[in-house]
């Protein structure tokens, strides 16, 4: 009635797909390990290594290397963590090893951090010691090319309690 008459020559719309990740994208993502609010873990000598993402909600006693560590809210983290990028938005003491470290608003954080990019945000509170490396590498862990951490090197650097047996003495 009014306007143009619709016109017949123009192409047809694409039909709508759904979006999908490629087969290379999904074998790059990398695994994402997340201990949940209600849970602990403590042990002498645990040690968490992977090459993805792990998340703290809950409390961790130990070391953690990973490629990436993030420290929830809740999250309670004592021990030594060494990854490419740490965000922490909770409680650490211990050891902190990365390229970029970033304590949250709100984070307490007691450790010796050892860096390549430290940002520490308004409302963070940290007591300890930091110190710059210009080289990433000093501070991360060694991957290869296959994204596994070097073992050696870990094992090197943590600190295993040893096993003392004792005699017991005849005197009562």
């Amino acid at each position: 009635m009014f306007g143009r008459p619709p016109r017949h020559d123009a192409p047809p719309a694409a039909p709508v797909v759904p979006f999908e990740r490629s087969p290379t994208h999904q074998a790059l993502a990398s695994p994402r390990l997340v201990i949940g609010p209600n849970v602990k873990f403590s042990g002498t000598g645990l040690t968490m290594i992977t090459d993805g993402t792990v998340q703290i909600d809950g409390d961790f006693n130990g070391d953690i290397h990973a490629r990436e560590v993030i420290v929830g809210s809740e999250g309670v983290v004592q021990g030594t963590i060494c990854a490419e990028d740490i965000r922490i938005h909770g409680r650490v003491t211990g050891t902190l090893r990365g390229t970029s470290i970033s304590l949250q608003p709100c984070s307490i954080t007691v450790a010796k951090i050892f860096h390549h990019t430290l940002t520490i945000n308004t409302g963070a509170r940290f007591e300890g010691m930091a110190r710059r490396s210009d080289n990433p590498a000093a501070v991360t862990p060694n991957w290869d090319e296959d994204g596994i951490v070097d073992l050696a090197r870990v094992k090197a650097e943590v600190e295993r309690p040893k096993l003392e047996i004792v005699e017991p003495s005849g005197a009562l």
